[in-house]
C-alpha cells in the first residue's frame, strides 16, 4: 500500500472518530442529576429552570435519579422537596447550555441541605 493511500485511510479514521466524539459529546443536552445522600425519603421532588419543570414522585435514600431538561444558558435552577410533612426549597443561578453534556448535580445531603454543582462531558 502506498504512503498516501495509508495517508489517507488514517486521516479519514481520525476525522471519523471526531465526529463520533462531537455527535456524543457535544451535541447531547443538558441532564439535571438529583442525589439523596439522606436517609430520609425525598417526597414530591420538583427542579424548575426557565424552560424546564420535571417532577420526581420521589428518591429514596441514597439514590440518584436523573432527567434530561431543555437548557437555555443561564437560569434560575430551582428545587423543591418534602421530607417528613417539611417542605424544603434551594436555588441559584446556573447556566444551563442546550448541548454539550452539559450536567447540573443536586445533592441534598444528610442534614437536608442543598447542593448544586456542574459539569460538562459527562457520559450519561
Amino acid at each position: 500500500m502506498r504512503a498516501s493511500t495509508k495517508l489517507l485511510i488514517a486521516t479519514l479514521a481520525l476525522a471519523s472518530g471526531y465526529a463520533g466524539y462531537f455527535c456524543y459529546h457535544v451535541l447531547k443536552p443538558p441532564v439535571v442529576e438529583i442525589t439523596n445522600s439522606s436517609g430520609k425519603r425525598l417526597s414530591n421532588v420538583v427542579v424548575v429552570g426557565d424552560k424546564f419543570s420535571e417532577r420526581f414522585e420521589g428518591i429514596e435514600p441514597h439514590q440518584t435519579l436523573s432527567r434530561v431538561v431543555d437548557g437555555r444558558g443561564q437560569a434560575k435552577l430551582e428545587i423543591s422537596f418534602t421530607v417528613d410533612s417539611r417542605e424544603i426549597r434551594a436555588g441559584e443561578t446556573a447556566d444551563i447550555e442546550p448541548a454539550g453534556a452539559y450536567v447540573a448535580h443536586i445533592t441534598v445531603d444528610d442534614k437536608l441541605r442543598v447542593l448544586f454543582a456542574y459539569s460538562h462531558f459527562i457520559g450519561y
